[in-house]
């Protein structure tokens, strides 16, 4: 990447030197005899572009070498420093840090480290990390004879929100409280000296919608070590003993889970021995960021013990997730499977509580909507919506002035038809101080028909 405000050139010479070299086949900076600043930034969100959401800059690690021979006449020498500038997305600057290299260093001399933040920044307050070395060619000569610079390294430190990524992390994330946790999956009545449970996942939150997110599971067993084995297990004639064995009590497990496409995305072993020695297994294994229950496939725990009286029993599992809300409300969404059918279903409902109306000022309410429909533009496409009708043929060349494909935008159609008939009712209430009493009649159960 180059570096601003600079010209290819080397070090020496007997030309040049008003603004700053850099030497491609080293990459070295080299200052000449004006004072000058060379600078590279760093664009944040393009460097963490795949690093994902919730992102909190922390710091950032540096590596330069600095050639700054303050004792030699004919070398390269001046004065030298350093600056690293966070800054924010109209260039203001957030944290700034100066290095000092006024300082003989005869050679090239790395100085690395690392250096945090006093603050945390998400990639919408931060926009660039820039670096910036202003140098100066001490005995004003023509060429490049000032300090010389090598950066190897400058990179960003930075974490991940959890909470952006699964909000069962804590209980401050985000739509924590909607997270929830099934029953136990497994049959805990299994078990001994082998144990194979397992669930589909997909089979197991069937009524939780297909927009499910599945953020981690619960799952335990118990285990028992018995009593080992040592002796013989076989003899001569003689009596004497041919073959010994030495079988130690162990208990085993290991739990594991899969994709969609049967690949382990997750899996953690445990092996407990000593004779006489028994426990539980209580844990928590959260996704580090939560899946789709479509994206996964099966949850398993496999054990195995042996020795006298070894076992692995009593497995148990619950998957924590987050239940698709289309479920308990199709309109929480237009992307809801059955959104186009709560909207028809509400709209039905709608009418017919027009269609009951019997007070006067509702009788009013009621005929102006009518006839606002009936003389609406949009009648034709209204009753092919509802109705299934034939919308009239289209003179060519000429753009319908409504286009509603979707059966959806219905209820937003017929609301702004009763509301624009409702508006006309109240001008004619406004403009007759009479019948400022109607208006208020008119629009108190308005209002409750159409919430």
């Amino acid at each position: 990447m180059p570096w601003t405000n600079t010209v290819t050139g080397n070090a020496g010479g007997v030309s040049g030197g008003n603004i700053p070299a850099y030497n491609p086949s080293t990459g070295n900076i080299i200052f000449g005899y004006t004072q000058a600043t060379v600078s590279q930034s760093i664009a944040i969100n393009n460097a963490l572009a795949t690093a994902g959401t919730g992102i909190q800059l922390s710091g950032y690690k540096y590596q330069w070498q600095i050639n700054n021979d303050l004792t030699n006449g004919g070398g390269n020498r001046g004065t030298l420093t350093a600056n690293v500038s966070l800054t924010g997305a109209t260039g203001n600057v957030l944290e700034s840090f100066n290095y000092d290299y006024n300082q003989n260093y005869p050679g090239f001399t790395t100085f690395s480290g690392t250096q945090l933040f006093a603050n945390r920044y998400s990639t919408t307050t931060a926009s660039a990390l820039t670096v910036s070395f202003t140098g100066k060619d001490q005995n004003f000569w023509a060429g490049y004879y000032g300090p010389r610079v090598h950066v190897d390294d400058l990179s960003l430190l930075y974490s991940v929100d959890p909470c952006k990524t699964n909000p069962a992390y804590s209980s401050t994330c985000t739509g924590f409280n909607n997270v929830v946790n099934t029953n136990n999956l497994l049959d805990s009545t299994k078990g001994g000296s082998y144990l194979n449970q397992a669930f589909a996942i997909n089979t197991a939150l069937q009524s939780a919608g297909v927009g499910a997110m599945i953020h981690g599971f619960n799952y335990g067993f118990n285990y028992r070590v018995g009593q080992s084995f040592s002796g013989c297990t076989a003899t001569n004639q003689d009596g004497s003993c041919s073959w010994y064995m030495n079988i130690p009590a162990y208990a085993n497990a290991t739990v594991s889970l899969t994709n969609s496409s049967n690949q382990t995305i997750h899996s953690k072993n445990y092996s407990f021995t000593g004779d006489g020695t028994s426990g539980s297994v209580s844990e928590k294994y959260l996704l580090p960021s939560s899946m789709n229950q479509s994206l996964l496939g099966t949850g398993r725990i496999v054990g195995s013990a042996s020795g006298t009286n070894s076992s692995i029993e009593g497995a148990w599992a619950t998957m924590i997730y987050t239940a698709d809300p289309c479920v308990a409300n199709p309109l929480y969404s237009s992307n809801c499977k059955g959104y186009a059918i709560a909207i028809e279903n509400n709209l039905h409902h709608q009418v017919h509580q027009l269609q009951m109306l019997h007070s006067p000022q509702q009788w009013i309410l009621r005929q102006g909507c009518q006839r606002m429909i009936l003389h609406s533009p949009h009648l034709p496409l209204l009753l092919h919506l509802l109705l299934g009708v034939p919308p009239p043929p289209q003179p060519p060349n000429r753009h319908r002035a409504v286009h509603l494909p979707e059966k959806v935008h219905l209820h937003q159609l017929l609301i702004q038809i009763i509301h624009q008939q409702i508006n006309l009712l109240l001008k004619v209430a406004v403009v007759n101080p009479k019948q400022v009493k109607l208006r208020q009649q008119v629009i108190a159960p308005a209002n409750q028909v159409l919430v």
